[in-house]
């Protein structure tokens, strides 16, 4: 049991951190000037690596990833929720 606790915290963190570079970086971007397309593109970028992460972090902490269709179902309105959390536009 050893053995798979720490293989699913060696994946969570190699998968978490590149993913929450990424969005570090969109958020850097949204803060610089850039013409509307631009814009829409790194919200683009911001949102989609924030339903990766979301679905990756429901996955690693449900009990069994089995459960990952429930996960999906539900995770429409969750990201819609955490996207109006923080300003961003589904």
């Amino acid at each position: 049991m050893e053995l798979k606790a720490q293989f699913m915290a060696n994946i969570s963190h190699e998968l978490r951190t590149p993913l929450s570079g990424v969005l570090g970086m969109a958020e850097l971007l949204k803060e610089m000037p850039l013409t509307s397309d631009q814009e829409e593109l790194v919200n683009y970028i911001y949102v989609s690596a924030a339903g990766l992460l979301m679905l990756l972090i429901a996955c690693l902490t449900s009990r069994a990833c089995n459960q990952v269709s429930s996960v999906s179902k539900n995770r429409n309105s969750q990201f819609k929720k955490y996207c109006r959390y923080q300003r961003y536009i589904c």
